[in-house]
Parts: C-alpha cells; structure tokens; sequence
C-alpha cells in the first residue's frame, strides 16, 4: 500500500508540472521574432531576415534606416555597418506585432608583421647616426580592410631617451604629431612608413610669442596674450574696466610687453647636414649630435596599426644598437 501512494504521489507531482509548463508556455512566447543568418560577421554583408510568429498580413522590415514591405516574411539584405540593429512590423489580424534583433561584428585587430629598415628585410643591427626609414611591407587586415599606421615610437634604451620620427612631408594640424606616416622618396611614397635618426633627439623649432592678434572690439581679463605689431603682451587688468580701448603698447598699465613675436614651425629640427621635407633643418641652428659616449643596448620601434572600425593592433621591437663613442 506505501509503494502504490508513493507513486501516486509521484505521478500526480509529474502531471502537474507538466500542466503547469503547458500553461505557461504560450505565455511566454512571443507573438513576433525575427531572426538573422548570419547572426554576425563583417560588412558588407549579406543577411536573411526571417520573421516567425505570425502568417498572412505584411510585414516591414527596418534596415540600416530603409525600410522594405512585402508579404513575405523572408528578407533578403546587405548590411555596410556593423554592429546592426534590424527590425520587423507585422500587420494583419490582431496585430500589429514588432521585434527586433543585433547582426554582431565579426573584427580582428590588423596583422604588422614584421617592420624592414632601409629596406633591408635582415638588417637587425643599427648604428649610431644611421638614417632608418622603417617600413611594414607586411601589415594587413584579415577581413581585406585598409591596416593604418596610427602611432609610433622609437626609444634608444642605451641613451635612455627617445629618438625623433619624422614623416617626410610633414602633414599635420597638431605638431609633432603626424596625420599620416609616410616617407616621399624619388619613386613615390611609401606609405605606414618613417624616418628616424638613431641617437637623435630633436628640440622642436618652437613659436615665441605667436598669440592671437589683438582686436580692439574685444574685451580681455587678466591672463590673456594677445600680439600686436609684432610683439607678444600678457593682459594684467581686465581691459573691460576701460572707458576706452586699451591698445597694447600704449596702455602700459593694461599689458606686460613678453617679447618680439617668432613663428615657429612646432616641429622637431632634423640632425646637422640633413634635410626632411617639411621639416627645419638642423644645420642652420647650430644643434649637433650628442658628444657624449652612449653605450650600446636596443632600439625599441613600437608601432600601433588601426584598421576602418577602430580596431588597433601594437607591437614592439628591439634591435640592437651599438655604441657611440661621442665626438
């Protein structure tokens, strides 16, 4: 009699969750979905939207900003940007419905591979002085995207300071910094590229003085540097404060005189008997190479590549760099 309760029991529990689940299930599922193969990748890509859920009526889809209605509940699209969000509405009887879903982005970062000097694919040893164009004939996206050269270094570990790049011309709004690193030779340009000099660390040809013009129907607080006629002033009263203009030069109690303007380039001097295109030439200002000794050790290239999302990639290698005995 205890067996025959027990699995009473035990077949009422069973038939209760089972009519419970029953219950509940339509309840729990949705009137509309939509879904999308491939449910992510990299664009452009080619999707098949399905909406399920529903039949008869129309349905319209939403895709990157279109949108496209048919009585089908298939649609086939291109995507160009990823990650998406895509949509459906369906309309009929006891609607509307609407649902919506994500296409991922399927993205790796680029491949460097390995950087060249001078073109030579084994030179793996530099010298003090030497002119290094470095290139990276390698670099690639996996996904066929352009692979950009967005950033690099080159610090001498033996001298404990870092080298100056220069990217022949110079293109750019915020120096030193490049907007695009190339080198311009007699047979075009190389592209993801730049010139550096080992041991050399250059001071940067910088303006003195070379402040907004001074205009005289605008009013100025103490801490503001204006030029006028070729000199830099520091406003030191507020020249709000005035019956009438103030002009620099003249209102000596409104301005502290700095200096003579100089426009400057705001870039890094190249070594003595050298030239870059686009950049001040370090022959003419009377800067030359270090004089001390510098002990031999590794030059350190760092390069950071982006590819057209954003995705960045760094790496970093050290060849060595023999001594400089100073001269």
């Amino acid at each position: 009699m205890k067996r025959v309760a027990i699995l009473g029991v035990v077949l009422l529990a069973a038939l209760s969750g089972m009519l419970l689940t029953g219950c509940m299930s339509p309840a729990t599922q949705p009137a509309l979905t939509l879904e999308a193969t491939p449910s992510e990748g990299y664009p452009p890509l080619e999707v098949t939207l399905t909406a399920v859920g529903q039949a008869g009526g129309s349905y319209t889809f939403g895709v990157e900003g279109k949108t496209y209605t048919h009585p089908s509940p298939v649609l086939v699209a291109w995507v160009d940007e990823l990650p998406c969000t895509v949509s459906v509405v369906w309309e009929g009887t006891g609607g509307p419905y609407s649902a919506d879903t994500t296409i991922g982005l399927v993205n790796s970062g680029p491949v460097i591979g390995r950087l060249v000097l001078n073109g030579i694919e084994d030179l793996w040893t530099i010298h003090p002085r030497l002119r290094c164009v470095v290139t990276f004939p390698d670099a690639h996206d996996l996904e066929g995207g352009p692979a950009t050269l967005v950033n690099a270094t080159v610090f001498h570990a033996g001298q404990g300071e870092p080298n100056t790049i220069f990217c022949p011309p110079y293109t750019g709004l915020h120096p030193p910094k490049p907007d695009l690193y190339r080198v311009r030779t007699g047979q075009g340009d190389l592209l993801n590229a730049f010139v550096f000099y080992s041991t050399w660390n250059a001071p940067a040809n910088v303006s003195v003085n070379d402040y907004p013009r001074w205009k005289d129907v605008r009013d100025y607080v103490v801490g503001d540097r204006v030029q006028h006629e070729g000199e830099g002033y520091l406003c030191k009263k507020d020249t709000a404060l005035a019956a009438t203009t103030k002009v620099p030069g003249v209102a000596a109690s409104y301005w502290t005189p700095l200096g003579a303007v100089v426009p400057g380039l705001d870039l890094p001097y190249t070594p003595p008997s050298q030239g870059e295109d686009g950049y001040p030439g370090g022959g003419l200002c009377g800067l030359t190479w270090p004089r001390d000794l510098i002990p031999g050790g590794m030059t350190i290239i760092t390069a950071t590549f982006e590819d057209e999302m954003g995705l960045t990639t760094t790496e970093s290698w050290e060849i060595p760099t023999m001594p400089f005995p100073g001269c």
